[in-house]
Order: structure tokens, then C-alpha cells, then sequence
């Protein structure tokens, strides 16, 4: 059986993965995401999704496809695709010198709320946000911080969410691309969270992270029947709620592969089905988008990923702030 969702990179231009469907025999494309900062966002076609971070290796595009018909649509400021399956939507909300992110996340995840009450696919699974100057402000007037408390807010408004609390990555673009990006993966029925044994949820985090603590699991677990896909969150190096190896880039990399390791681990254990299909579970491939702060850093984080198992994965090197202004590199992935 195959996967709901293959994603692959390509270097094909946008203009001929978009051109005609399906690109192969039973693969229709759900989504294509484009990287770089630029002045302005094309947005002719709901299936391209531009992310404002440049690329550190190379020029490719990020392919996701399906194996059925895709359709598209429009609801409120959400463009969206989808399979029987699966629904990419997304949404940009243009920000400016006046523009408070607190309020900006607010109305865009009551948009995505309102969204997924009325789709046929009302489950997110995993939700990617870039805004700029992450980690600008002070203590609670830091822009992550509030971001997280807008969040929090609307999702207080309409707590379905919380039931099945998705993987999630927010990452700092720069200050000259002002806009707020979320985009996000939903399903007919929901995922399973997965936790990371070394690291406290999220949720759980204390008072010293913010007014509302940030709301998304580590991972979140798809299956249909044997087939099994793993949505994994942003992962730096953080070991139970406290950054670790401050100014230290290569070892920040080596412990951000440590918790990669263990929630791959512990996905692997709540995986259902037979063991034969839960050994090979996340052995059969997938992606890896990697953020790294300062581009000087790329060599080494490179060298650290390249030796570890993961290592072997097509990955994408994108350079954009992390949310804790001690942190150089995060790493999320699709399995």
C-alpha cells in the first residue's frame, strides 16, 4: 500500500512540476514549495506554496504528491488542495512596522479553525509557520512569545485542536519578507501524538517560556492499514524544556539528532500493525528540511548530519532564525 503523502525535492522548475497532473502514473501533485526571499509572492497556482527563507544548497523545489486527483479552493484567506485523503491549505497575512503578531496569529488560526470545522478534513496533523524577527522584543514582548499566546487564544476560542494537539515548526525569516506564512497538513481522521522521552511537552513548558505555552506535539503518527508516515515537529537542542551547548553549533547538531533518534523511537514503538511493519517503519524513506541560523554555520551542521544515519535522507538547508535566540539549528522531517 502506498504512502498518503510522497515528498520528494526536485530541480525541476516550478512552471513544469505545476504544468500538467499527474507528473507519473498515480501521482498527482497536492503541493510544490518554493524557496528564496523575494519582494513579492506569485500565488497564481493554490498549489505553489513560496517559503521566504533562501536555500543554503543548491536550488530545489519541494514536491509533494498523492495518488489521487487533486482539487482546489478557496475559503476566506485559506488557499487549499486535496485528495480524498489529505488537505494542504495555506495562508499569508501581509505584516507591517504596526502590524502585532499576537493579533496576525490570532485571526489567521481563526480562519484555520473555521476551516477545518466546515472541510472534510477537519484533523491538522502538522502546521509550519515563518514570520520575521522570531526572536525580537524582550521577555513577554518577545515576537515567538506572542505569537504563541495568539495561538493560544484562538485555539481557547475553539478547543477542538487540543484533542489531537499536531506536529508543528515555526521559524524566523527576515525582517524585509513581512508577512506572516502558515501552511498545514490535515486528514479525514487524526493523527497520534508522539512525545519525545528527553524532552517535556510543550504544552507543559513553565511560566519562563511565555504568558501561554506553545501548543504542538513532537510528532504526530498517520497510518492506513501497514502503511505508516511520521509528521516530525521542529527539533532543536533542547533537553527536557533548556537549550543546550549555547554557542556551540556542532554539538547543538549532534543533540538535535539525539532527539530525532529517540522520537523516532518512540514512534517506531506506537506504530500499529504487525513487527515485521514497524521495523520498517521510517526505513523506507523520507525528508529533511534543516534550519540553520548563520549561513558560515552550513559546513558544519552538514558534516554532523551527514554522519549520522538520517544523514542518508534527501534534505533541504534553509537559513531562517530559530525561536530561542541561543539556538543554531532545527531540523524537522516527513517519513
Amino acid at each position: 500500500m502506498k504512502p498518503w503523502l510522497q515528498v520528494n525535492y526536485s530541480e525541476d522548475s516550478v512552471e513544469s512540476l505545476l504544468a500538467g497532473d499527474p507528473v507519473e502514473t498515480d501521482k498527482y501533485v497536492l503541493g510544490v514549495f518554493d524557496f528564496g526571499c523575494r519582494s513579492r509572492e506569485s500565488r497564481t497556482d493554490s498549489r505553489l506554496v513560496h517559503v521566504p527563507l533562501e536555500q543554503l544548497n543548491g536550488t530545489r523545489n519541494e514536491v509533494w504528491t498523492v495518488c489521487e486527483p487533486v482539487s482546489s479552493g478557496v475559503f476566506q484567506e485559506i488557499q487549499y488542495n486535496h485528495s480524498s485523503d489529505l488537505s494542504l491549505a495555506h495562508i499569508s497575512i501581509e505584516m507591517d512596522a504596526s502590524t502585532n503578531i499576537d493579533l496576525a496569529t490570532r485571526d489567521a488560526y481563526r480562519q484555520i479553525l473555521a476551516f477545518l470545522e466546515q472541510h472534510h478534513h477537519p484533523w491538522p496533523l502538522k502546521i509550519w509557520h515563518y514570520f520575521p524577527s522570531i526572536t525580537a522584543g524582550d521577555n513577554d514582548d518577545e515576537q515567538y512569545r506572542l505569537f504563541c499566546a495568539g495561538r493560544a487564544y484562538a485555539i481557547g476560542d475553539n478547543p477542538v485542536i487540543m484533542t489531537a494537539i499536531p506536529a508543528a515548526t515555526a521559524i524566523g525569516s527576515k525582517a524585509d519578507q513581512p508577512r506572516l506564512l502558515i501552511y498545514f497538513l490535515a486528514g479525514v481522521k487524526p493523527g497520534q501524538m508522539v512525545e519525545n522521552p528527553r524532552q517535556m511537552p510543550p504544552p507543559e513548558y513553565p511560566r519562563q517560556y511565555g504568558i501561554r505555552s506553545p501548543l504542538f506535539s513532537r510528532g504526530t503518527l498517520i497510518a492506513s492499514g501497514e502503511t505508516h508516515q511520521f509528521l516530525i515537529s521542529g527539533t532543536a537542542s533542547i533537553l527536557g524544556h533548556q537549550s543546550l551547548h549555547e554557542e556551540d553549533v556542532r554539538e547543538q547538531t549532534r543533540e538535535s539528532l539525539r532527539n530525532l533518534t529517540a522520537l523516532i523511537s518512540a514512534g517506531r514503538r506506537l506504530a500499529p500493525g504487525s513487527p515485521n511493519s514497524r521495523r520498517k517503519f521510517i526505513k523506507a524513506g523520507g525528508v529533511l528540511r534543516i534550519y540553520v541560523k548563520q549561513q558560515q554555520d552550513l559546513d558544519l551542521v552538514r558534516d554532523e548530519v551527514n554522519k549520522h544515519p538520517l544523514g542518508k535522507l534527501p534534505a533541504v538547508y534553509l537559513q531562517g532564525d530559530i525561536c530561542r535566540d541561543e539556538l543554531l539549528v532545527e531540523i524537522d522531517g516527513i517519513f
